[in-house]
């Protein structure tokens, strides 16, 4: 027989469609993976798109995305597909883990493994995975500058890589960069291709970084098995809180103590769920403490945690003499299991057995700190996070678990990292490590327990990030919400030339007047019936007079929408001095509503207005009263 090597060669590999099945086989639901796809190749093959963004929520299952977009990309002829990964040895594992095991071909490679001169790269297919670091970068730069069409997937995209100098000017008049954004500026290349996927946009937004175009951002659905914002912070004040959650008082006097109770109430969660729930199988849960940014606190915390179960452990201790005797910490610790197990389940027996099963169990644990100390780089990250191995897990850390770390089976959240001054938007969301994939039972026992202050503070947080979600997902422009005593963004990261501030006001686009809005106006101006004008008034003229998410927005933050909500009269741009007023455009410098507008509404939290000119136009303008809110828009990039 004649050796024929043409029959070896693989002519179409389908490695994306082997993943899709491979998720399939472990029952996970790819409907939002493939729908996602789908939606960013288009805009690269079709539209032409060589920037944008990749929005989905925190710990929504964005990793397992990328990895098909990879296998995707690979599919469709792209020979080099780079991964960036921020700075942080954690996330890094964590990532390379995943893709490593996800059996794509090629294996991706780190960084150091391409660099060598004798690694030839082209025309031969790669998938680089690289740190966000500028030493890292120049030398992949060095190596790859001449490949054409790479694809540069950048997670956690709005960290670092953004250009806080966006509004300075080098002595040639040139615009200054920081030392990330120019290396992954340069990485591109003029014919790269640049996808950014986060759960916080907005940098990369009003930054306008790499020249992002929002009008292709593509939106990645949660799948059915998450739990985000709406479930942790659900946006009506009326909504009934599902899980526990045990709110502190601002100034605590004792928070080793606070930390020692949330540690006992933990481990009584984890026995119930083991002896009442989980009887076909045992689970491992974490609980997870972020208290400070500082490593000093991290290693208290620590010492916090590793006492109580040092005091479960050791039933008898050495006396005076070297004779052993009962510990009677051993006795405090196990009475106040049994206390919170009656107090949890209100019947004897059961606290009974949950306090055999602590008793059991307590030696079963594993304390990790994740921050950045070398001595920390012991304990394995799979069993702190993803794969946790003991039932009683502890996780401890500050800014490395702030973002991007997927944790699986958290139970408890210790959350105590305020902030001085404003809270800031984007950082606040990232540090929701409890969103995930969360088992509905399991969240029955959840317990996030946290300053009562802090909570609230990172509720408006969200509720305003609603805003810029529901654009997100309604395919509009992005409105980002500002306020409140919270920041949307760093303002070193908004470029200021290409961005419009409304303060609390905010208008829609400029549209043909039809005598039909007027009528509609008349007829339910000051009425119960508002927010049905306003469904009607969409469905009439489209999303260009009134966008669809600013009512589900104001639907979702309403508790009664017939008061919320007020339609005032028309009016007439004409009406107001040119000196602050534009009439052919119809917008006002100083806005349009005044204090004697809300007086006739004085319950009304939401405000609308048609404002129309004589050349037969028209805008509607929208204020939230909802406390001081501001709306950042950046210049249309059509």
């Amino acid at each position: 027989m004649v050796f024929d090597p043409s029959k070896y060669k693989k002519k179409n590999l389908k490695r994306y469609e082997t993943y899709i099945e491979s998720l399939k086989e472990n029952k996970i639901d790819t409907k939002s993976i493939e729908n996602t796809i789908s939606e960013a190749v288009t805009n690269i093959k079709n539209k032409k798109a060589k920037s944008f963004v990749i929005y989905g929520e925190p710990q929504s299952g964005k990793t397992s995305m990328m990895i098909g977009l990879t296998a995707k990309m690979l599919d469709e002829g792209y020979k080099l597909v780079i991964l960036l990964i921020q700075d942080n040895l954690n996330l890094l594992e964590q990532n390379s883990l995943r893709f490593q095991r996800s059996t794509l071909k090629p294996s991706p490679k780190m960084y150091q493994e391409v660099i060598p001169p004798d690694v030839k790269l082209e025309g031969r297919e790669f998938v680089v995975i690289c740190k966000k670091n500028s030493s890292n970068l120049k030398r992949l730069i060095d190596k790859v500058e001449n490949i054409k069409n790479k694809v540069i997937i950048d997670d956690e995209a709005d960290f670092a890589s953004p250009n806080s100098k966006v509004n300075k000017k080098d002595e040639k008049g040139d615009q200054e960069r920081t030392k990330i954004n120019k290396r992954v500026y340069d990485l591109i290349g003029d014919d790269g291709i640049y996808l950014g996927v986060t759960a916080t946009p907005i940098r990369i937004d009003v930054n306008r970084t790499f020249d992002n175009e929002n009008h292709h951002w593509v939106y990645f659905e949660p799948h059915k098995g998450y739990r985000g914002q709406d479930f942790f912070f659900p946006p009506k004040s009326g909504n009934k809180i599902i899980y526990n959650l045990k709110k502190l008082e601002p100034e605590s006097s004792n928070t080793k103590k606070e930390l020692r109770d949330a540690v006992i109430r933990f481990m009584v969660n984890v026995a119930y769920l083991n002896l009442f729930v989980n009887i076909q199988k045992q689970k491992n849960y974490i609980m997870l403490v972020h208290t400070d940014v500082r490593k000093l606190m991290h290693n208290e915390d620590r010492e916090v945690v590793d006492e109580v179960m040092t005091d479960l452990t050791t039933p008898e201790i050495d006396d005076e003499n070297g004779k052993r005797v009962e510990n009677p910490r051993y006795d405090k610790v196990l009475e106040l299991i049994y206390t919170q197990a009656l107090k949890k389940s209100k019947n004897e027996n059961v606290a009974d057995e949950i306090t055999e099963y602590v008793a059991d169990y307590s030696s079963q644990y594993l304390i990790g700190v994740l921050n950045s100390e070398p001595s920390n780089k012991d304990v394995l990250l799979p069993l702190l996070t993803e794969e946790p191995t003991n039932p009683f897990t502890f996780a401890i850390g500050g800014n490395i678990i702030s973002r991007g770390i997927t944790f699986n089976n958290l139970l408890s959240m210790f959350f105590t990292r305020n902030v001085k001054g404003l809270m800031q938007q984007d950082t606040y969301i990232q540090r929701a490590r409890m969103f995930g994939n969360r088992n509905d039972e399991d969240m029955k026992h959840f317990e996030l327990t946290i300053p009562g202050d802090l909570w609230d503070s990172w509720h408006t947080c969200f509720l305003l990030h609603r805003i810029s979600y529901l654009s997100a997902r309604s395919n509009m422009h992005p409105s980002w919400a500002t306020g409140m005593g919270t920041k949307a963004v760093s303002p070193s990261s908004i470029d200021k030339s290409q961005v419009h501030i409304e303060k609390g006001e905010m208008s829609f686009n400029r549209i043909k007047y039809e005598p039909e809005m007027d009528e509609i106006v008349e007829k339910y101006s000051g009425s119960n019936d508002s927010h049905e004008a306003l469904d009607f008034l969409i469905k009439k003229f489209g999303n260009e007079f009134l966008p669809a998410h600013i009512m589900a927005f104001i639907k979702e933050i309403s508790g009664v929408p017939s008061k919320d909500i007020a339609i005032h009269q028309s009016q007439n741009i004409e009406n107001y001095d040119q000196k602050y007023a534009n009439w052919e455009s119809i917008t006002r410098s100083r806005g349009i509503f005044g204090a004697r507008d809300y007086d006739k509404f004085p319950y009304a939290r939401h405000h609308f207005v048609l404002v129309k000119n004589k050349k037969g136009f028209c805008r509607l303008f929208y204020n939230c009263r909802h406390g001081k809110i501001s709306f950042i828009t950046t210049e249309e990039n059509v």
